[in-house]
């Protein structure tokens, strides 16, 4: 990904909320490319809920820098999901931020355990690989 000159604050870096919106299109690219649609799980009454976001920003990336989005994801108990991101710059492999991202799934704002559609998608690709993205 590239970060742009708009998302810059008065200092001339990244806005730290931006990083928000990064993490977040990580993780929807992510499902998409193990084979889920939130638009259909919505459909079938299924939520994915961001319940906590845990961050530490360690450096600032500037306006049109290369960087890279990294994700490992692993189940917590039954109901949720942690994922486990970084932003890294591309140009030097530096971390720039780190999160850990808990989701869990709702239908009609109450706790559900994820659809078994989320459950054997995430597994086989956890199975598959490393559980790194």
């Amino acid at each position: 990904m590239e970060s742009r000159d708009c998302e810059c604050d008065l200092q001339g870096i990244i806005n730290n909320a931006v990083y928000l919106n990064y993490l977040e299109h990580s993780r929807h690219t992510f499902l998409r490319h193990v084979g889920l649609d939130f638009g259909k799980l919505h459909a079938e009454g299924a939520d994915a809920i961001v319940r906590r976001i845990e961050i530490d920003y360690k450096r600032s990336l500037r306006g049109m820098e290369e960087f890279e989005s990294r994700l490992q994801v692993r189940p917590k108990g039954i109901l949720q999901y942690v994922f486990d991101q970084s932003i890294v710059k591309a140009r030097d492999n530096e971390v720039m931020v780190k999160a850990r991202t808990y989701v869990a799934f709702a239908r009609d704002g109450k706790p559900i355990k994820p659809p078994e559609a989320v459950v054997t998608a995430i597994g086989k690709w956890m199975d598959d690989g490393d559980g790194t993205a």
